[in-house]
């Protein structure tokens, strides 16, 4: 029995769509921390146990509409009752769409999340359904620079976080067009291409 193949697939996506569900909700709790840090900080110490706990509002995020090349600027609103009390954050993303279905294939939102403002992250966010066991792979024109495992799927999606360490930064700089790659069990590749372009002049802007 011969060696199996590895089969490639290469998904030219379309690009545009609202901000999907999966990527604000991703957005909203790694600004506010983990659950067990937002409950702990959220219950009041001589609370009544049935009492309802207090809830700290969290942002709201909204598009700009300012476009820094292929990415678009989205940043977050404060809660009026927390008006001055929460920084604006920002961050640029990329949402591409099945050309055919319309539905969301890919999101790529990159920013700086909780209290952390010396390292930057990206959110990968891809449909349900695609393989998850060998993670998803970025790369940039061809040269992958980083893999890691999805984080979670709900209803609506998966969800992977990429620590966007020096290496990776400055590969996206020096690149023209990134990629995301996930494999299956049967040697099944996808790929799912986005732009580079306008990342140095974005990446400085959410800084």
């Amino acid at each position: 029995m011969g060696d199996r193949s590895e089969t490639t697939h290469q998904t030219p996506p379309a690009r545009g769509g609202n901000l999907g569900f999966l990527f604000v909700l991703g957005i909203l709790a790694a600004l506010a921390g983990s659950p067990t840090e937002s409950l702990a900080q959220n219950q009041a110490p001589n609370q009544a146990p049935n009492q309802a706990p207090v809830i700290n509002p969290r942002p709201t995020l909204q598009p700009t509409g300012e476009k820094i090349g292929d990415w678009d600027l989205v940043c977050t609103v404060p809660n009026a009752a927390a008006a001055g009390t929460q920084p604006e954050a920002c961050f640029i993303t990329q949402q591409f769409l099945e050309p055919n279905s319309g539905q969301p294939i890919l999101k790529i939102t990159i920013g700086y999340f909780g209290n952390n403002r010396s390292t930057a992250g990206a959110v990968i966010a891809m449909p349900l359904g695609i393989p998850l066991s060998r993670g998803v792979q970025i790369g940039v024109d061809g040269r992958p620079v980083s893999t890691v495992p999805f984080q979670f799927c709900r209803r609506d999606g998966c969800q992977a976080f990429v620590e966007m360490n020096d290496t990776i930064v400055n590969a996206f700089k020096a690149g023209n067009q990134g990629a995301t790659t996930v494999r299956s069990g049967e040697n099944e590749t996808i790929n799912m291409p986005f732009s580079l372009s306008g990342f140095t002049a974005g990446f400085a802007r959410i800084k």
